[in-house]
């Protein structure tokens, strides 16, 4: 919801708003994956915290027309009091009503969002809010200033011989004459001025977009010893100082310790350039300064990366920022004398001390002991919530501990300790150990970090150095390292408000870096005018450009891939870092307003430096970790963080989306060739094309006294009326008998009806409930092994999950059910928008819903794109922007994909012969029914020249079911469905007119109501329509006496009609069955037994219903055929019984049998020819286990002596098992007649697509002439 001001003249106005609640109470879940309760007080457009879960929160937003300084005062004019039980709510109850106010941008437009929470104090306790004014004051328009990179047009690396080495220490490096010539640099061909160096900082990006930063590269200088005479001569070299990946700065004149989260590697790119590079500057010259000192700041630091601690919990997955070193549980104490040095320390002098350290407590504060030369220090540590759910609690609580202290004996023990607090849950984690120690200055050769932190109250310093070290560089800054100035052993320099950084070295003591390998040109900062960027690991290149070729023709888009590591290469100095690609696109944002997606090929993982033991190295396409790294709830990863584009966005993930971002979770090159078939597929084969594209599903989970079906309601019930073409199918589990098993509580009807819902083909299946990475709710409604079963190639669904962790990508131990359900190569989904954490209800029905609003709609003649629908949902409320719930929701999938929803319109024209718009007669039981109808299009004129195939369905009236109450927290709950079919066929569209004729069923509800007729049409173009109509009555019986005592004709098959009674199939086949009847099928199923049903091996409590999947012939009601999945049968002989109805209710029965084989029994069966004998020619045929794929066939034909005299050679598409038209006409290879008598055959049948072979035993056949 938000409000839109124009955008005139507003400075110096206000404006007031009134807003109205309306107070209520409800229990309701607070842990999303507990069914604890908790009584809160909800308004209107309220939302809940987190942090105070019984007092809500209210926020709006307010389109503006520009940027304003606001400020908004808020008048309660109606209250009355209120009771507040919580104390984590009383703590955040404030005197007056405070409205906190930001302004967010998306793209050009801005957005005011302010909020509260509608309870004040007063004298006698607490006040509620039922009605304030608030008056919003808008002051200048604030002029937009960017403080972070201006971004280059063209990268560094665009032109020139470029070499890329690496390192991993912060210090200087040497490069001689050897060492550049076995790179690869034509060093005796060069003149060695034009030599230039480029590195960049070795920590992370700032994530924040309006933090410096520097962009591309940073040209270092640097020092080239026997560069003068334009020749690089064997005994010359280069020198060049680096950061690795921990080092040191001082910005805010404080020492600030630099560690990157994603790379242990730094890189540095060594180049030619046209002109000379840079070289080392030199300080300016001092002949007196105002401070002189002889100490200088030790900075040391020890830190060790062992373990994520969400993922070393086995009821968590990992996540966050933060790792952990040495682990304090069995063992409470470890010593750390030998990590740092105080060789030279001070005596008096404070020494500064940082420790980080993680503790989990869950009965007392506990606290962390530092023992340093006899002194104890201690910081205290919050103990843990260790009641509800144990994987949403908060895991572990950080102390931070600063302070200061002196010691006597620099040679002291350094121990820290996190003694046994009394209870058995007390264990904790070092994050790290930092000193900063005062110390004579002194240089005895190996190379040292000088600075001194008192300079900087000092205009200029002089540092007291012992020793002679070869260089000293001023390094403060990296684009700028200069030789110090160096007067009588003492370092001069200006210190006045800047903390400065020296580096003292001998020549020898300078590292050499790690060949990497020529980098080749590449020029990204020159993109400026594109629609989608696809960034991409290397192992999925070969079929990038299929992908790129596709999106471009069929998508009618400006596409650009790119190499992931061309973007760290312009980005972040060739290190792995997420920012590195914000950055890329906040630089095509900033540029052109086409951009508009961005897709990421490659899976993540939260371990971005493979620190953990065995589990794969999945970082592709890094995935932005929380800074949380201790609370399951709050930390998460997200690909939202690529599309906060605008200013002061990124670190707190809040804001608007300014791009659409999608992901394909690949991990193979395989996979990533089967997720491009399939999207291709989707969008251009004529297979796809079916009714499947009108069928939304609603899924919901039982229990939390209802609360996800009745969510679930509301948003089918708000999308029927906002889009009624659409056909809706709910599976709420409560509405199934639940079963209790060894392995707990199970609903599998209700399994069952969901698998076949996806078998049948579903356009949107949505689900709101508990899960978890494995499948849906605690019952297991839905789970891995049925997903992976699902062959629903031509007809994919979108999968919307609102519920925990379902798609979780950056765990790689663990390949989440969404993960499966997008690279399942069969089907599966085509896309998901689904969770990577814990989410809470109250905030997913909010999303969903939005998501919904913006589905189908339309906008210059087009459905939005997978991306923008969750874009624009999660915009869409002012809570999704502010809160992170909803950035736990990703898209698996193409975010420029569109869902394939027909554009035009099918309308029914006339009925019986009357127009639509004067009928008003009834539609009775057993009265034949002619229907005509019309193409239109978007605008609703008729389209004369569509020729094609328009499929009706004709429903009786809505019924109401009501759930069962399986569980005492669940409640019975009633639903409305429309699901009687009363006729399902197909007729031929000419010239964009059709007619079609039916008998409707003796079986309907009698009760007059309105009906419901749906249309699917399609042409041989793939153009297609929708259309539906409830506006006529079913009911009563028709005054037509029908004669007619014949039950339907059955025929039976397995998979295709190729199948003959005892052939073989697999465990999963298709029941294939054709029927035909005078009058027309019955499938209403309104009449108890009265259904198309089937019975497997005789057993009558396993019957199954198929009246949803019967559809008639095209251009006759009298015959069709209906496709059910079979899954799960045994090896060995079946039977299978068919019973089926006509519209008068004769039934008539038919029986067949199979025999189900396992992949792998390596067989060919039932291999003979007809006729045999035989005199001109015969056909050979055979049954097989390769089902769906293409079959090369080998028949070698022998003599009785085992002389082969002919070969022949076919290929075959397999639909089913069954090939029985290979055809020969008794010649030899040579083309000569075959003489009579008895030869021996042998036929072989592989796939190439699954690599196997499957071979028959010698057969006989017999030639008479």
């Amino acid at each position: 919801i938000f409000i839109s001001i124009a955008s005139v003249a507003l400075f110096g106005q206000s404006k007031q708003i009134v807003k109205n609640f309306s107070w209520s109470q409800e229990d309701i879940q607070i842990d999303p994956v507990s069914d604890e309760l908790m009584r809160i007080y909800t308004v209107n457009d309220g939302h809940l915290s987190r942090q105070h879960p019984e007092l809500p929160l209210y926020s709006d937003q307010i389109k503006l027309g520009a940027n304003y300084e606001i400020s908004i005062q808020a008048t309660i004019t109606k209250s009355s009091p209120i009771t507040i039980n919580t104390q984590a709510a009383k703590d955040h109850i404030q005197d007056e009503l405070n409205v906190w106010n930001t302004v967010e941008k998306n793209r050009n437009d801005y957005f005011l969002v302010y909020g509260f929470i509608p309870v004040i104090r007063s004298n006698s306790g607490y006040i509620k809010v039922e009605e304030v004014r608030l008056t919003i004051d808008y002051g200048a328009p604030l002029v937009e200033k960017r403080d972070g990179p201006t971004f280059a047009d063209n990268s560094i690396l665009s032109s020139g011989a470029i070499h890329k080495v690496s390192f991993t220490e912060s210090g200087v490096y040497k490069l001689d004459y050897n060492y550049l010539k076995d790179l690869g640099i034509d060093i005796d061909n060069i003149n060695p001025k034009n030599l230039a160096v480029y590195t960049s900082h070795g920590k992370a990006l700032a994530e924040n977009i309006i933090e410096e930063r520097f962009d591309d590269l940073i040209e270092s200088p640097i020092l080239i010893k026997g560069e003068e005479d334009n020749v690089f001569n064997s005994g010359d070299y280069i020198l060049f100082y680096a950061k690795g990946d921990e080092s040191w700065n001082t910005s805010n004149n404080t020492y600030n310790h630099e560690k990157n989260i994603y790379s242990d590697i730094n890189y540095a790119f060594i180049k030619v350039k046209e002109s000379q590079g840079k070289r080392l500057g030199t300080s300016s010259s001092l002949s007196t300064t105002a401070y002189t000192s002889s100490i200088y700041n030790s900075l040391q630091r020890y830190e060790e990366d062992k373990v994520n601690l969400l993922a070393a919990f086995t009821a968590t997955q990992g996540t966050g920022q933060l790792w952990f070193g040495d682990r304090y549980n069995t063992v409470k104490e470890y010593d750390y004398t030998d990590k740092f040095n105080l060789t030279g320390y001070v005596l008096g002098e404070e020494i500064e001390i940082k420790l980080g350290f993680a503790g989990r407590n869950d009965e007392n504060t506990s606290r962390v002991f530092l023992d340093l030369d006899g002194n104890t220090l201690d910081k205290s540590l919050a103990r843990i919530n260790d009641s509800g759910s144990i994987s949403t609690n908060r895991y572990a609580n950080y102390a931070l501990m600063n302070t200061t202290t002196t010691i006597n004996n620099p040679n002291g023990k350094i121990v820290v300790r996190y003694p046994f607090q009394g209870n058995d849950v007390s264990e904790g984690w070092l994050d790290y150990l930092q000193f900063i120690i005062p110390k004579t200055l002194n240089f005895s050769g190996d190379p040292i970090l000088i600075s001194n932190q008192e300079s900087v109250n000092y205009n200029n310093t002089a540092l007291i150095l012992t020793g002679s070290p070869d260089h000293i560089w001023d390094v403060t800054s990296l684009d700028d390292i200069k030789n110090a100035f160096l007067d009588n052993g003492q370092i001069k320099y200006n210190s006045q408000d800047e903390l400065r950084l020296f580096y003292a070295f001998n020549e020898a003591n300078a590292m050499t870096p790690t060949k990497v390998g020529v980098v080749e040109n590449q020029n990204l900062h020159s993109i400026d005018d594109v629609e989608l960027i696809v960034i991409y690991h290397p192992t999925f290149e070969n079929d990038i450009e299929r992908y790129v070729e596709h999106r471009s023709s069929f998508g009618n888009l400006n596409v650009k891939a790119i190499n992931i590591n061309h973007v760290y290469n312009e980005f972040s100095g060739g290190k792995v870092d997420p920012s590195a690609i914000r950055d890329l696109a906040k630089m095509v944002y900033d540029r052109t307003d086409n951009f508009k997606y961005l897709l990421l090929v490659g899976d993540g993982s939260f371990d971005y430096k493979q620190l953990t033991p065995d589990i794969p190295n999945h970082n592709f396409i890094p995935a932005y970790e929380t800074k949380e790294s201790l609370d399951p709830i709050d930390g998460f990863p997200t690909d939202d963080f690529y599309a906060l584009l605008d200013i002061n966005e990124g670190t707190n993930l809040k804001g608007q989306l300014d791009i659409a971002v999608g992901r394909f979770p690949v991990k193979t090159a395989e996979e990533f060739t089967g997720l491009v078939d399939k999207l291709i597929h989707y969008d251009t084969h004529p297979d796809t094309q079916g009714d499947w594209k009108l069928k939304l599903g609603f899924a919901a989970d039982d229990e939390d006294s209802g609360r996800h079906l009745t969510d679930t309601e509301d948003i089918a019930n708000q999308t029927k009326l906002r889009y009624p073409d659409f056909n809706q199918q709910k599976i709420y589990f409560d509405a199934f008998l639940q079963e209790s098993t060894p392995g707990g509580a199970r609903f599998p009807d209700a399994t069952k009806e969901l698998n076949n819902a996806v078998f049948k083909g579903l356009l949107v299946l949505n689900y709101l409930g508990h899960g978890g990475p494995k499948g849906w709710a605690q019952e297991r409604v839905l789970q891995v092994s049925d997903i992976q079963s699902w062959n629903n190639y031509d007809n994919i669904p979108l999968l919307i999950t609102a519920t925990c962790t379902f798609a979780g990508y950056d765990e790689p131990s663990v390949e989440s059910a969404g993960e499966v359900s997008l690279l399942n190569e069969r089907g599966g989904a085509i896309g998901l928008f689904s969770t990577t954490r814990a989410v809470f209800a109250s905030d997913n029905k909010r999303l969903v819903s939005s998501v919904y609003d913006t589905m189908f709609t339309t906008q210059g003649g087009q459905l939005q794109t997978l991306g923008e629908i969750l874009m624009r949902g999660k915009n869409k409320n002012v809570q999704d922007t502010q809160k992170i719930n909803a950035r736990k929701f990703s898209l698996l999938g193409d975010p420029s994909m569109r869902l394939s929803v027909p554009l035009l319109n099918v309308e029914t024209s006339k009925v019986n012969g009357i127009s639509v718009s004067e009928f008003s007669d009834t539609l009775k039981a057993l009265e034949q029914v002619t229907i005509e109808g019309i193409i239109t299009d978007q605008n609703n004129q008729f389209v004369s020249d569509y020729n094609g195939i328009v499929y009706p369905t004709i429903f009786d009236k809505e019924s109401t079911l009501r759930t069962l109450a399986n569980d005492s927290n669940s409640g019975e709950k009633s639903f409305n469905v429309i699901k009687n079919i009363l006729f399902k066929g197909a007729a031929t569209v000419t010239n964009g007119m059709f007619s079609f004729t039916f008998v409707v069923p003796k079986d309907i509800n009698y009760a007059y109501g309105p009906g419901r007729i749906s249309y699917y049409a399609t042409n041989p173009d793939r153009v297609d329509a929708k259309g539906s109509s409830d506006e006529f009555i079913i009911g009563g019986t028709s005054n037509n006496i029908i004669q007619d005592n014949q039950g339907p004709e059955i025929q039976i098959f397995m998979n295709d009609e190729s199948f003959v009674y005892g052939g073989i199939t697999n465990t999963d086949p298709v029941l294939l069955i054709k029927l035909e009847d005078e009058n027309g099928i019955n499938v209403a199923g309104t009449s108890i037994g009265h259904d198309l049903s089937g019975t497997l091996d005789e057993d009558n409590q396993g019957t199954f219903i198929m009246n949803d999947f019967y559809e008639a012939t095209v251009d006759n009601f009298r015959e069709g055929s209906a496709r059910y999945p079979i899954s799960g049968l045994e090896s060995g002989r079946h039977s299978i019984a068919v019973k089926a109805w006509d519209v008068l209710n004769n039934s008539s029965e038919a029986r067949s049998e199979f025999v189900v084989i396992k992949d792998g029994d390596n067989v060919l069966e039932h291999v003979l020819n007809y006729p045999n004998p035989f005199t001109t020619s015969t056909n050979f045929q055979f049954e097989h286990d390769l089902t769906s794929t293409e079959l090369d066939i080998l028949i070698t034909i022998y003599t009785i002596s085992g002389k082969v005299i002919k070969t022949i050679e076919a290929t075959k598409y397999a639909t089913g098992f069954r090939i029985d038209d290979i055809h020969w006409d008794g010649t030899d290879d040579f083309g000569s007649d075959i003489g009579k008598g008895v030869y021996l055959y042998k036929i072989k049948a592989r796939s190439d697509e699954f690599n196997l072979l499957r071979e028959s035993e010698f057969e006989k056949l017999v030639i008479l002439k």
